[in-house]
């Protein structure tokens, strides 16, 4: 991987279509890559990129949820919701090769290959049942915003 490929965050995240406040069915959550590179962002899923844009231009809320790292990503008058850990026990796990087949996808969407694929432990995902389940991504990102 060259170092102009690099991204400035990559993490691994759950997007909830639904943006609900009480889950019901946990099956619609898409394990996806959320990743910032010079101010740009992408949000992708193995279905596909669901959303890029600016940072800069992006409003963000972080709702309290059960204690759960949330952000609202609002852009071009939607809200993106996206956790940056396992929300849930019947949500969709992030498995050895999703973060390898979003890379691919990405890639095809025209933004660059280079994320570190080995940076994303699965062994290492935090949980919803974690002591800190994802608030240390979460911190991160925030850092990084405008």
């Amino acid at each position: 991987m060259e170092v102009e490929d690099a991204y400035d965050f990559e993490a691994p995240v759950w997007w909830d279509p639904k943006v609900r406040r009480i889950v019901l069915d946990a099956s619609s959550f898409e394990p996806c890559l959320f990743l910032v590179r010079d101010g740009g962002f992408v949000l992708a899923a193995r279905s596909g990129v669901i959303c890029s844009g600016d940072l800069g231009r992006a409003r963000y809320s972080w709702p309290e949820r059960i204690d759960l790292p949330v952000c609202d990503l609002a852009l071009g008058g939607r809200v993106y919701r996206i956790y940056f850990c396992h929300p849930h026990p019947q949500a969709p796990t992030f498995d050895g090769d999703t973060a390898g087949e979003i890379t691919e996808v990405v890639t095809r969407a025209g933004g660059p290959g280079g994320v570190a694929t080995r940076r994303i432990s699965v062994m290492r995902m935090p949980s919803h049942t974690s002591l800190n389940p994802g608030q240390k991504r979460m911190q991160r990102f925030r850092a990084l915003l405008p």
